[in-house]
């Protein structure tokens, strides 16, 4: 298991460095993590699934700023204010990270203030897991 004070966020930097499009699923998405999450990519595409729920923006865990990070850098961008599930896939999903992390320093571990997170890299997800995604 990927844990995020040990190597999550490493991990997920492996991930994306070699990724032909990327697929990004989570509910909180802050635009600093999410910048530098993007530095380490060059993938041609990239869609950014996330929740705006109206409270979350309030108190600060959804970030609007993604809307100008996602537009300034041709990014698709959809609202799924259901969403809750948290994964990153790759090459036309023929991976994933499956993770308790949203796009957050604090999800990612990449600050003093983080939380304990765990993921897992699924290599062939099934069918019907590619048809959820």
């Amino acid at each position: 298991m990927l844990r995020s004070k040990d190597n999550l966020y490493q991990e997920i930097i492996d991930f994306v460095q070699n990724a032909n499009d990327l697929i990004i699923l989570a509910p909180y998405i802050k635009h600093d993590p999410l910048e530098e999450l993007l530095r380490h990519t060059n993938a041609k595409s990239i869609c950014i699934v996330t929740s705006w729920k109206p409270r979350d923006v309030k108190f600060g865990s959804s970030d609007l700023s993604v809307y100008e990070l996602c537009k300034s850098n041709d990014i698709k961008l959809y609202i799924n204010n259901n969403i809750h599930l948290k994964v990153i896939t790759k090459n036309n999903i023929s991976s994933c990270i499956v993770s308790s992390a949203n796009i957050s320093d604090r999800g990612l571990g990449i600050n003093q203030l983080f939380n304990y997170e765990m993921g897992a890299i699924i290599s062939n997800p099934t069918d019907k897991d590619i048809i959820y995604l």
